[in-house]
């Protein structure tokens, strides 16, 4: 009984790990997306935006430069279109491992490298406009910031964006309920490592939900929309998603963050071995 009883431990681990690695996998991108955003952010966006000291100067300069603007516009775009797609299988991948734990695994790693060429090569369908339409530099709030002029009048980047967006939004809601429904019923079952993810996959989903909610409010208000107020709000709604997607994965998560910074923690586990003996048993057996 309890060789059988330390098996099922044992299987009950290894499953653990796999389901948490593979979740890794899929976090990972929105990790990396959101940090290279936050780059781009830092060093070009708001820079030039908030330092008037650098408008005149930077503007020729990219204005020399212009291939850096063809490169850097439809690669800002390029990354909040993987967003929306990140968010929909992280969320749905959670979902997985609480609907059907025995057979997530499995799945979602006989599907990770299409589910990952997708997401890489899909948000081109997306930005194609923005690849193709001339950059031009837009002056305001005493510097500077890079827009495209639509080549094909019809294909709206917005509106591509709202869509995806919205479909991801809808999928994390349906998804967040039905995975916590689900986990109020097999908290006693369910290993701590699997709900931490999914408390982190939750607050990843407000994270993303906070700036769709922004750029709905500009799509269907044009009056908001072409507001210096909207201008101000939107960056600062990105950043709850850049800056704080990638630490709340990282710092809820224990596993993540051995896999990211590489920390290694010896903990020692102290196994307690029950063994039940009848009282009809031969004393030779015992």
């Amino acid at each position: 009984m309890s060789k059988m009883k330390n098996r099922i431990k044992k299987s009950e681990r290894k499953l653990c790990w796999a389901s948490v690695y593979l979740s890794i996998c899929y976090v990972t991108p929105a990790i990396v997306e959101g940090l290279v955003l936050l780059l781009l952010d830092i060093f070009i966006t708001r820079l030039f935006v908030y330092t008037p000291q650098l408008c005149e100067w930077g503007s020729k300069w990219f204005m020399k430069h212009w291939i850096l603007m063809e490169i850097y516009y439809p690669l800002l775009n390029y990354l909040h279109s993987c967003q929306p797609l990140i968010q929909i299988f992280l969320t749905l991948n959670r979902l997985s491992s609480v609907i059907s734990p025995a057979n997530h695994n499995t799945k979602w790693n006989k599907y990770r490298l299409p589910i990952l060429f997708f997401i890489l090569f899909s948000p081109f369908f997306i930005i194609w406009n923005t690849i193709i339409s001339p950059k031009i530099i837009i002056f305001y709030f005493g510097g500077f910031f890079i827009l495209g002029v639509k080549a094909v009048e019809w294909a709206d980047m917005s509106l591509f964006l709202f869509v995806v967006r919205s479909f991801a939004v809808l999928v994390t809601v349906v998804s967040t309920v039905i995975m916590f429904l689900r986990m109020s019923k097999m908290k006693k079952r369910m290993i701590s490592s699997e709900r931490t993810l999914c408390f982190a996959c939750l607050f990843h989903s407000i994270c993303f939900m906070i700036p769709s909610f922004f750029e709905a409010l500009a799509i269907f208000n044009k009056e908001y929309g072409n507001s210096w107020i909207n201008f101000l709000i939107q960056p600062f709604a990105w950043d709850v998603l850049n800056v704080g997607s990638p630490f709340i994965m990282i710092f809820v998560s224990a596993q993540l963050r051995n896999h990211v910074f590489s920390w290694k923690t010896t903990s020692k586990r102290t196994q307690t071995v029950t063994v039940s003996l009848s009282s009809n048993a031969p004393h030779g057996l015992l």
